[in-house]
């Protein structure tokens, strides 16, 4: 009993823990929506530079995460 117990304990855990990386999943693709907002609502090309970069570097987050979730 004990041991079904925890395997069903255990289960719940690993279904948090994929529940809160599906949250963050979708908030870094929030995250890259505005960024691309303030991309084409911009004339500077420095700031529209620095807002792909976080786009990169907020992919290879979400990317991350998904190879996570794979596993």
């Amino acid at each position: 009993m004990a041991k079904e117990y925890e395997k069903n304990w255990e289960g719940v855990e690993l279904m948090k823990t994929q529940e809160k990386i599906y949250q963050k999943i979708k908030e870094l693709e929030n995250d890259i929506s505005e960024f691309k907002d303030i991309i084409n609502n911009s004339t500077e090309w420095d700031v529209k530079s620095d807002y792909n970069s976080l786009i990169f570097e907020v992919e290879k987050k979400i990317s991350l995460l998904k190879w996570v979730l794979e596993e």
